[in-house]
């Protein structure tokens, strides 16, 4: 199982929508041991988790990670790269 075992804090921005691109794609650590593709674990009403991560030296992104059982597990996508200078109010949210 792709778990992170990471503690944070949780909320939800309010009234707001966001684009998850990626999801179809299995690089940048969007694959684990169970899933080829881990974004194929996003359904209707699916609880993802967002968290600021440098994906490369000098370069961040926002991922968007599967989460049951309040346990960040798969990799599944990143939000659009607009997202990141905003990434304080994005990281740790529930979407």
């Amino acid at each position: 199982v792709c778990t992170n075992n990471l503690t944070m804090s949780s909320f939800h921005p309010k009234g707001e929508t966001v684009d998850i691109v990626g999801t179809n794609t299995n690089t940048l650590g969007r694959t684990c041991e169970i899933h080829s593709t881990c974004g194929v674990v996003i359904r209707l009403d699916t609880v993802l988790r967002l968290r600021s991560i440098e994906i490369r030296p000098g370069e961040n992104a926002i991922a968007v990670y599967w989460v049951t059982d309040g346990i960040d597990r798969c990799r599944v996508g990143f939000l659009r790269r607009h997202y990141v200078p905003n990434t304080e109010y994005y990281d740790g949210a529930l979407v």
